[in-house]
């Protein structure tokens, strides 16, 4: 019997677990049949070696692969484990974070992201204590009407702003201007010259010596030469002059003599041109200075606080409250010397004219006793206010010269970068003055106030403050012969001002007196009285400039702030606006000679405001005010209270309607669904979106911890649509085409009023088409008013 084949397997295929398998797969165990007889001995111990290898090469495997396993899954097992006790200890840290972390609010939270290191409180509190730990107004005022010329008020100005540490800018413009060379007037009786009229102020002359022009004129006032008869009329009013039509007065041709007070200089200007004046001639009355005259005992200034019977108010006669600015470049502003300009006719007079003292009016006026009817009242000594007109053989000779050229003007612009990009406040002054030196009212009083304002928000900066939003400190040029500073800017950056600007405070002619004046945007009442509460009067701790205006009031039921805004910021471009002062009381201040060389530092010193005290008690109220509006996470607007004054303005121009047009039905349910619709805003859809506002502004306050993370980012975008809807409320009211002529007009609601020119004036379309009883502009002016109420409604849903 054959012997089986010894297979030699090298012993090392059984050290490794490849080697077996490789055997295993190669050498296959297959037991054979046992032989029964002649089996050598040796063959079953090689099978049963090779099974023994066998199978001992298949246990080495098994156990190495599960041990190998084992440890794979083990590791795996340890990194999560790991990973788990990871995230139980961060949960748990996080859990003792939110436990016991402090509860913040919104506003606080949204401080604290832009390194703001000041509390809203802080900033109020340092701003105050600042203003009225120092006080610097005293040394402002006294540079200012040192200066001798706009070039010195410029330098001061921005040299005082660096020193505070801030880098304004200046915006430079190129208006059409004039400048006097000459004026002239002489009375004239059978062909002899009898009086010579000097035009000039009985002032010191070493203080005004080096005064460029010492006369008095009107700016745009044009070249002309005319000698004719005169006739008084009053204060030059349509009611005036109807009346003298009304005694067959004639009044064509003639020389007009027109006293200050009731309507603006250019609409007086404007109203004897329309009733045939060949010139003009304004004087201040002293009967318009109320109870501080020399005739009930007061002393005339310097020696007391009357009227210098000398004084001459110069003044622009621009028709300011239809085109403001330049007048050959309507809409868009002069940047260049070069550009192509529009001819001004239409916005200023075609008349000359020439202010004039009362003191020399007075020769003058006396030729007019017992000639025509007697119209008004007034204290020029002898004179019994006949309105004539003079006899042929009693003439005037008035010459206006006056040069045209183009001038170069400068804004200051101050910019104080703030955290949001939209919802900049703008306040502002303007610097240039009719008279140099001098000008403590007008303009120093504001520019004063505004340095101390900048020297308040310096202080801040020193202190880490970052403005919520951008605030900008403006002191314009050009402002005293027609707005031409700011209508230039407004012109220039109209786009931007739209869409960033929230409110504009001005502080023209900001203290000739005692008593405080407030004419603004319903919008900002609530922040204006908080402001008042807010700001002690004088310095004194325990008297409020809020007491101090209810005082002056005499009623606690009459509005404090319910006089309208006349601001081109806000008849232009919807941009809400106020202005603030101290004015003449009439009965017991020193009277302002406003434009004037008598309006000095001595006056203001001696007579207005010896301490500067209110100088102070304004900067701290305005500078407030703008902190107020700029600092508040949502925008510090009421709608409520400026929807009840238009409301309340519509019923009264209903009535109006209904008298002038009594049987016109159509124009009846038209006007009587404005003010349905209306009302629903004023009571109704307003109240309810001053309650959202004002829940929304407490909900910003409110501490939340911290995993309200989510709900605080809602109660961000929340505010943020709520600032936009407060922010767009009153531009709304723009229209495109603007106001009936004087499109530059383009707020429906507030304007300057178009027949006084001094004021401001709610719902001037309406009012300005009964005016002129054209019944088709009185229907177009309510459907755009239903048209916008409706708008508006939609907005504050």
């Amino acid at each position: 019997m054959a012997q089986p084949t010894n297979t030699n397997i090298p012993q090392d295929t059984v050290e490794t677990e490849s080697t077996l398998l490789l055997a295993r797969e190669t050498i296959p165990y297959t037991p054979s049949p046992r032989p029964m007889s002649g089996r050598s001995q040796s063959t079953p111990d090689l099978f049963d070696s090779l099974n023994s290898i066998g199978r001992r090469a298949r246990s080495s495997t098994v156990s190495s692969v599960v041990s190998t396993s084992i440890e794979i899954v083990q590791g795996h097992l340890d990194k999560r484990k790991f990973m788990f006790l990871l995230a139980i200890s961060l949960f748990i840290y996080l859990a003792f974070l939110a436990a016991f972390a402090p509860r913040t609010s919104l506003a606080r939270d949204f401080r604290r992201w832009h390194n703001s290191k000041l509390t809203t409180s802080e900033v109020y509190r340092i701003f105050l204590d600042t203003l009225q730990e120092d006080n610097f107004i005293h040394h402002h005022m006294k540079s200012y009407t040192e200066i001798d010329n706009g070039a010195e008020s410029l330098n001061y100005t921005m040299g005082e702003m660096k020193i505070l540490g801030f880098e304004p800018k200046i915006e430079t413009y190129y208006p059409w201007v004039t400048s006097p060379e000459a004026t002239d007037v002489q009375l004239i009786k059978d062909g002899k010259y009898v009086f010579n009229a000097s035009l000039i102020e009985d002032f010191p002359s070493k203080q005004i010596e080096s005064a460029k022009f010492k006369k008095g004129y009107h700016a745009y006032s044009p070249n002309g030469e005319v000698k004719s008869s005169y006739i008084y009329c009053n204060y030059g009013t349509l009611n005036d002059y109807k009346t003298l039509l009304d005694h067959n007065i004639p009044i064509e041709g003639k020389i007009h003599i027109l006293r200050d007070g009731l309507i603006s200089t250019g609409m007086k200007l404007k109203n004897a041109e329309l009733y045939g004046a060949s010139s003009a001639l304004i004087y201040n009355d002293p009967y318009d200075d109320g109870l501080v005259t020399k005739k009930n005992g007061f002393k005339t200034f310097p020696e007391g606080p009357a009227r210098n019977p000398s004084s001459i108010k110069r003044d622009s006669v621009e028709y300011m409250f239809d085109f403001p600015g330049d007048p050959t470049s309507p809409n868009f502003p002069s940047k260049s010397k070069d550009i192509e300009r529009l001819s001004p006719a239409g916005k200023i007079p075609r008349i000359p004219s020439i202010p004039i003292s009362a003191k020399e009016i007075r020769p003058i006026l006396l030729e007019l006793n017992g000639k025509g009817i007697k119209l008004g009242n007034g204290d020029i000594e002898g004179f019994d206010y006949f309105c004539g007109p003079s006899d042929d053989k009693v003439q005037i000779n008035l010459l206006n010269k006056q040069t045209h050229f183009i001038s170069e003007i400068n804004d200051i612009i101050l910019e104080i970068p703030g955290i949001f990009s939209s919802g900049d406040i703008i306040i502002a002054s303007h610097r240039d003055s009719w008279v140099y030196p001098g000008g403590a009212a007008n303009p120093s009083s504001g520019s004063a106030i505004l340095l101390e304002i900048a020297r308040g928000l310096s202080k801040l900066r020193s202190k880490g403050w970052i403005p919520l939003r951008t605030i900008k400190l403006v002191s314009w040029d050009g402002e005293s012969a027609a707005k031409i500073g700011s209508t230039e800017f407004i012109e220039d950056y109209a786009s931007d001002l739209k869409n960033n600007a929230l409110a504009y405070i001005d502080l023209d002619n900001a203290i000739s007196g005692t008593e405080f004046h407030c004419a603004a945007n319903k919008l900002m009442e609530n922040a204006i009285i908080i402001a008042a509460k807010s700001t002690s009067f004088k310095g004194n701790e325990e008297w409020t400039l809020y007491e101090e205006w209810k005082n002056e009031t005499g009623s606690k039921y009459k509005q404090l702030c319910d006089d309208p805004p006349s601001s081109i910021f806000q008849s232009h471009l919807g941009i809400s606006s106020a202005s603030f002062k101290f004015r003449n009381n009439m009965k017991t201040d020193a009277i302002n000679h406003a434009n004037s060389f008598f309006d000095s530092h001595e006056w203001m010193e001696h007579f207005v405001d010896p301490d500067f005290r209110l100088h102070g008690t304004l900067a701290s109220f305005s500078g407030l005010l703008t902190l107020m509006l700029g600092e508040k996470e949502l925008h510090f607007f009421s709608i409520h209270p400026y929807m009840k004054q238009v409301h309340k303005r519509t019923v009264e121009l209903n009535r109006l309607i209904n008298d002038i047009f009594p049987h016109d039905n159509e124009l009846h349910h038209l006007s009587q669904t404005v003010e349905a619709r209306l009302g629903l805003l004023a009571w109704q859809d307003s109240v309810i979106f001053d309650k959202k506002v004002e829940k929304l502004y407490q909900e910003s306050f409110t501490d939340m911890p911290i995993w309200f993370g989510f709900k605080k980012l809602k109660l961000f975008i929340s505010l943020q649509r709520m600032n936009k809807k407060l922010r767009s409320f009153d531009k709304l009211f723009v229209t495109h085409l603007g106001l009936d002529d004087r499109e530059w007009m383009k707020h429906s609601l507030l304007a300057p009023n178009k027949y006084d020119g001094l004021t401001g004036d709610i719902l001037p379309g309406v009012h300005e088409a009964l005016v002129d009883m054209d019944r088709s502009r009185v229907s177009k002016e309510l459907n755009i008013l239903l048209e916008q109420f409706e708008n508006v409604r939609k907005l504050l849903a």
